[in-house]
């Protein structure tokens, strides 16, 4: 199906299902979803490999990587506009009652376990004790680096620190696919997150791109770091103002290099670029255009200040 399809497909789905059968809205989802990142991680790494040397590309090698570009931008607008229809059941109110339900008849099915586990996590249902019982069954049905890495951040969640790292190296040393080190690494950056620890947050996510260089989604978790300390890492309008250009590096970055996040990074760098500071506000803080400026607190980047 082409993209427009997908969306007509899955929302006829939603539409007749929604409340009367959630979970065939949720297996579509995730049916649709799995098949695209299996095809975006394809063209993943043929991109990394055609920029390893993309300076002596001939015409048939520019000619894939402009295809591989189109058709990772295409498929990556799938997640974003399935994610808005979805939204609206996928919240932790449904999910854990329906999981709860669920859970005896499907605790030894390793899918089951790993889409229900990667949802409660996504849409932020971590702190329910449902979802430790989730993750543990997930892990003995399926002892995989991804249900490791899972069951890394409920040891970490409860206050065991030097179990979470030993499974985490345990993880690691399983999983031997770069790109997927890589997105452990940015789940690993999330919990950091959710904990409050924004440096290790981002430290992890630093991590991830060093597995993946075109990894946008990390570049943008970055910028959304940044977005959420405005107010905390600024003493005045200025100095927070500042935030958002350092937010929006990240969110350009993200856009540049990798095609598949590059619509949904365009929102985010519409209403960062909407906040930096104008030029009256550099001229009050008798800043110079152009010069540099280190940002406080936590984030402690240095960035140029906008000259126009």
């Amino acid at each position: 199906m082409g993209v427009k399809n997908l969306y007509l497909y899955f929302q006829g789905v939603t539409d007749r299902n929604k409340d009367a059968n959630p979970q065939l809205v949720f297996d579509t989802y995730d049916n649709v979803l799995e098949n695209v990142n299996i095809k975006l991680e394809g063209y993943a790494k043929k991109l990394v490999e055609l920029r390893k040397d993309s300076v002596n590309l001939d015409k048939r090698g520019l000619g894939r990587l402009r295809a591989y570009k189109i058709n990772s931008k295409a498929l990556g607008t799938v997640e974003g506009g399935l994610d808005n229809i979805i939204s609206e059941i996928a919240t932790c109110e449904r999910l854990i009652p329906l999981y709860q339900r669920d859970f005896e008849a499907n605790k030894t099915d390793a899918v089951w376990l790993k889409r229900a586990v990667s949802r409660m996590f996504n849409k932020g249902c971590q702190t329910d004790p449902l979802f430790e019982k989730l993750v543990r069954a997930y892990a003995e049905a399926s002892p995989s680096p991804e249900a490791y890495s899972f069951l890394a951040n409920v040891l970490e969640d409860n206050g065991d620190s030097a179990g979470a790292n030993d499974m985490r190296e345990k993880s690691f040393s399983l999983e031997t696919d770069p790109l997927k080190k890589a997105k452990y690494k940015l789940k690993f950056a999330q919990a950091a997150r959710d904990r409050g620890q924004l440096s290790k947050a981002r430290s992890l996510a630093r991590e991830a791109i060093k597995f993946n260089p075109n990894f946008g989604r990390a570049y943008l978790f970055i910028a959304t770091l940044y977005q959420s300390s405005v107010n905390n890492c600024g003493e005045n309008l200025f100095e927070k103002r500042m935030v958002y250009v350092a937010a929006l590096n990240m969110a350009r970055k993200a856009s540049s290099v990798d095609p598949s996040i590059s619509s949904r990074a365009r929102k985010y760098i519409s209403i960062y670029r909407q906040n930096v500071p104008s030029q009256k506000d550099i001229f009050n803080a008798t800043a110079t255009p152009g010069g540099k400026f280190t940002i406080k607190c936590w984030i402690g980047e240095t960035v140029r200040i906008p000259n126009k």
